[in-house]
């Protein structure tokens, strides 16, 4: 069986810039573009700090474990990007270990504690710096 991705459009190519959609909801100046896009055509970028984008995950299995990941970029010396799960503690990566100008993935496990989960990605940049992201996944671990 197939190990499917609980994210639907996490590399954002079914969006059309600016706009997230589908299935990602912005908060803020969130959107996606077509320039600094790690696969495919577009990347989202999370512009100012408090952007955010979300969206309700395929199911889940109750006591499974997930792996979430996606790639991220941003020239921010301090604050974080925070990734929220819900039934989750937040995970959050300090900026200032984020690469500029390019992309690296970042990943965490975790154990399913609810089948209707949310993921939330959020910039917490104390300077506004934007957050580009891509290629996001949660998949059984």
């Amino acid at each position: 069986m197939a190990n499917v991705n609980r994210v639907r459009n996490g590399g954002f190519e079914q969006s059309t810039p600016p706009g997230v959609g589908p299935f990602w909801s912005p908060i803020g100046t969130a959107i996606t573009e077509t320039t600094d896009e790690l696969l495919g055509a577009n990347n989202a970028n999370l512009q100012a700090s408090g952007d955010s984008i979300s969206q309700p995950l395929l199911p889940l299995q109750v006591g499974e474990n997930y792996t979430f990941q996606a790639a991220f970029s941003t020239p921010a010396t301090d604050g974080t990007i925070d990734v929220d799960i819900t039934g989750q503690p937040t995970r959050s990566f300090q900026a200032a270990n984020v690469i500029s100008g390019q992309y690296a993935f970042y990943n965490f496990d975790f154990t399913a504690t609810t089948a209707n989960s949310t993921l939330t990605i959020t910039n917490s940049t104390v300077t506004s710096a934007a957050v580009k992201i891509d290629v996001v996944s949660v998949k059984l671990a």
